[in-house]
């Protein structure tokens, strides 16, 4: 069911092969508990209210705010161990990254859960506020994407925007088209979007 209006929120609990990565370095195995506990997600959630977009993010998954004919803005940080503020407090805390990964793991560095990796994989959210245009400011409709990195690996946000604005008065067929050009792209991450 949809969400109330105004209001969007989703997560990607994709485990990236993280399971068999962790047992082959040593972290799983053993009686169940928080050492031994794996799998996570990223977190996304947005909340219009009184002419703003407050948005929380948690790992990759990403927010694009799409005006039709202009750039598209990302609102969201990707968090990743190529930042370098995030490899910077990951090495800090003890932790490295090898291959792009968290310990040679997984490819974000915040999501919720992936109790294993913590405290190098931190649950805490990048939180912000943006003013939303009006629609006779933007001179258009704006839509906002909000997507797991099942779409962001493939698409960058300006063909987001692209794909998804001519469907600007239905918000579904809009998320089924961005959906349908990751599968015609050969996307084999899950890909979650809510337009």
């Amino acid at each position: 069911s949809p969400a109330p209006d105004g209001v969007g929120a989703f997560g990607d609990g994709d485990a990236e092969d993280e399971d068999e990565d962790a047992d082959a370095c040593g972290l799983g195995g053993g009686p169940p508990g928080p050492a031994t506990i794996s799998g996570g997600s990223t977190a996304l959630v947005c909340v219009s209210w009184q002419g703003k977009l407050h948005l929380a993010s948690c790992g990759d998954s990403r927010a694009v705010l799409a005006v039709h004919g202009q750039p598209a803005q990302r609102l969201t940080t990707d968090h990743t161990p190529s930042l370098p503020a995030e490899a910077e407090r990951i090495e800090a805390l003890g932790g490295f990254i090898s291959r792009g990964r968290v310990h040679g793991i997984l490819a974000v560095s915040r999501a919720l859960g992936d109790l294993e990796l913590q405290p190098y994989i931190s649950p805490e959210p990048d939180v912000s506020s943006v003013a939303l245009p009006h629609a006779a400011d933007a001179g258009a409709p704006c839509m906002l994407i909000l997507a797991s990195d099942g779409l962001w690996g493939l698409i960058d946000d300006d063909e987001a925007a692209q794909i998804a604005t001519p469907h600007a008065d239905d918000p579904q067929a809009a998320a089924e088209a961005l959906l349908e050009e990751v599968t015609r792209r050969g996307g084999r991450d899950n890909a979650s979007v809510i337009v």
